[in-house]
């Protein structure tokens, strides 16, 4: 079921649902991920390798346990 739109690269693309971080992408690639903090909810781009979650500079990130979604559809 998808459930959010965002506009990425200047078009509209339809998101997944979201996926607990016991639960790892089957493919490489950026992905949206929902961290709670404080009370709050932060939305972050992060980048999976295939077996680690990065930052955008590349760096692994201590906790691998991410909420994440990605593209319902891909033009690939």
């Amino acid at each position: 079921m998808v459930n959010d739109v965002r506009i990425i690269d200047g078009e509209w693309v339809q998101l997944t649902d979201w996926y607990p971080g016991d639960m790892k992408p089957v493919r490489v690639g950026t992905y949206e991920s929902r961290i709670f903090d404080g009370g709050w909810d932060y939305f972050w781009m992060v980048w999976f390798d295939g077996r680690h979650w990065r930052d955008k500079y590349g760096m692994t990130l201590i906790d691998q346990n991410i909420t994440w979604r990605g593209l319902a559809e891909s033009n690939e």
